[in-house]
């Protein structure tokens, strides 16, 4: 059987991406992961962001936003991503962070 991953993404109190986990047993131990990279990065308010499961999560920023697109694997979350910013009209489209959260084989 297969057994889920999570990863999940915290926020400062400007909402900014300040915190990642991934590969997470469960949802709770990734967004608590998230939060303490958070801190470690000496940020403040940091809270929850977006939690995933199974997939793999790519966060583009522009020069003034940012957004999180999921997909099957990393290439195909960072390439989704950068389509939908660009298809915005946004500039200076980039990646801000990418990373995995994917199941796990057990016997």
């Amino acid at each position: 059987w297969w057994e889920d991953r999570w990863g999940a993404l915290a926020v400062d109190e400007g909402n900014r991406i300040s915190g990642a986990a991934a590969d997470q047993p469960s949802e709770q131990a990734a967004v608590d992961a998230s939060i303490i990279d958070c801190k470690a990065h000496d940020w403040n308010g940091c809270k929850r962001g977006d939690v995933y499961r199974n997939q793999c999560v790519a966060v583009i920023a522009s020069a003034t936003t940012s957004e999180t697109y999921g997909a099957k694997t990393e290439d195909a979350a960072i390439q989704k991503g950068l389509m939908g910013c660009k298809s915005k009209g946004l500039t200076n489209c980039h990646v801000f962070y990418n990373g995995c959260s994917l199941p796990v084989r057990v016997q």
